[in-house]
């Protein structure tokens, strides 16, 4: 059941890490990739919060997710602000 659970947290960081990482390969204006790389960013927080709540109703399930993307936000905007 361990390595399941593992294999699992792995494939989710990873996947959360190179779905940010894309735009700033593909676009040349830094600026814009950082900003589509901050959406990007903000959405699979709103994913894995949204999902996180499998077995609720819909809308604690779009509660979770805006919670955990609001959470976020600030992350987002204080790397912006600190030059990344």
């Amino acid at each position: 059941m361990y390595p399941t659970i593992i294999f699992g947290t792995f494939l989710l960081s990873a996947g959360a890490g190179v779905i940010v990482l894309i735009p700033l390969f593909i676009f040349r204006n830094v600026l814009y990739a950082i900003t589509i790389s901050n959406i990007l960013g903000v959405s699979v927080l709103f994913l894995v919060g949204f999902f996180r709540q499998y077995e609720k109703g819909f809308r604690r399930r779009v509660a979770a997710g805006t919670v955990a993307a609001l959470l976020g936000v600030p992350i987002a905007f204080i790397t912006v602000v600190l030059g990344g």
